[in-house]
């Protein structure tokens, strides 16, 4: 049974375009990246650091949004794991919730600096691509949310077991990538 409108998307926009306008921001993101490295090294700080930070912006609203309306929403909760686009950005979403957060709450209990923690989210993300993967803790979510939708799109579904196991190491991916953001921040 279909729900009506499910499978249609998000604001009006067909989930397909949801994960088109995702994987076209991270892309950017990565494009930006290298421009403001080559903007520091020419002296231009501001450019160097506001441009990856509005990009940054776009990339969460492009995934986050659209991901926390698959999760939040009752109709399309339950028909995620058969939809590729909608599942891959609410596993995307959550992983990031968890993992982020968890760090995040696991340096405030310890007492550590929070704006050390949120230049780790930024670093950690930007230096993925400008050290072309070798950085690989954000691998791990963008790889688990492409299995995710690669698997449904291939299959027309995927078990909750295998979708709660590939968050759940995106989760851990994304508590990596704070961690090495905030290794890298402080070297």
């Amino acid at each position: 049974m279909v729900v009506e409108g499910v499978q249609d998307g998000f604001l009006g926009i067909g989930w397909p375009t949801w994960g088109r306008l995702a994987g076209s921001a991270w892309l950017v993101l990565f494009a930006v990246s290298w421009v403001a490295m080559l903007r520091a090294w020419a002296g231009d700080m501001v450019t160097s650091l506001w441009l990856p930070g509005i990009v940054l912006g776009c990339v969460i609203g492009a995934n986050g949004v659209p991901g926390a309306a698959a999760l939040c929403n009752s109709a399309f909760r339950r028909r995620l794991l058969s939809l590729p686009e909608a599942a891959a950005l609410a596993s995307l979403t959550l992983s990031a919730a968890v993992g982020i957060g968890g760090f995040t709450t696991a340096s405030l209990l310890m007492g550590e600096n929070m704006g050390l923690v949120g230049a780790g989210i930024v670093i950690g993300i930007v230096a993925f691509p400008l050290s072309f993967g070798l950085v690989f803790p954000l691998g791990i979510p963008l790889g688990c949310s492409f299995v995710v939708w690669s698997s449904i799109h291939a299959s027309g579904g995927i078990s909750q077991t295998a979708y709660v196991l590939l968050t759940s190491v995106a989760a851990v991916g994304w508590a990596g990538v704070v961690l090495i953001g905030a290794a890298l921040g402080v070297a």
